[in-house]
């Protein structure tokens, strides 16, 4: 297969996703207002906390799964939420580990790298900056740099007839 019939079929399959993800997500919308106001009933897992509703279609049953309260997957330290968590173990604070890893990190706050490069620069100066950004650079396991492929459909331009 050619190159220009691998970008015309990827274009239109793109395109087909785009429409059927918006398609899905109605029908999702659709199936969660039901289960709230239909017929609900246990779930097969006794020990879950929720509720299921069965969406029944001409060939297959949907089973929509409406849990009980979500519990907290993070939180940050001193927020309210840390807060209360550790008012309600009172004397035993020290087993919040026990639920909740704590994690530091230091996370990106940039989307693009030549704004990050160029703005270590600014900030470091020309002799830092280098060592730092290489310092920052991903890696994977073999200690390569690590790199992004991306296939940029929406940026396509449509190609002049000539």
């Amino acid at each position: 297969m050619s190159i220009q019939n691998d970008v015309d079929r990827g274009a239109a399959i793109i395109l087909e996703m785009a429409r059927l993800k918006k398609e899905l997500d109605i029908i999702t919308e659709r199936l969660e207002a039901a289960a709230l106001h239909g017929e609900q009933i246990p779930l097969k897992d006794a020990e879950r906390g929720g509720r299921q509703y069965l969406a029944h279609g001409s060939r297959i049953t949907v089973p929509v799964i409406i849990t009980d309260d979500k519990l907290m997957g993070s939180f940050s330290e001193g927020t309210p939420a840390h807060t209360q968590i550790v008012a309600a173990l009172g004397s035993q604070a020290d087993r919040l580990p026990e639920f909740f890893k704590r994690n530091v990190t230091f996370k990106n706050l940039y989307d693009d790298g030549k704004k990050f490069r160029a703005d270590a620069v600014e900030v470091l100066g020309k002799l830092p900056a280098p060592a730092f950004i290489t310092a920052c650079i991903a890696r994977s396991s073999d200690g390569l740099p690590k790199n992004d492929i991306k296939i940029c459909w929406a940026d396509a331009v449509p190609k002049e007839v000539v």
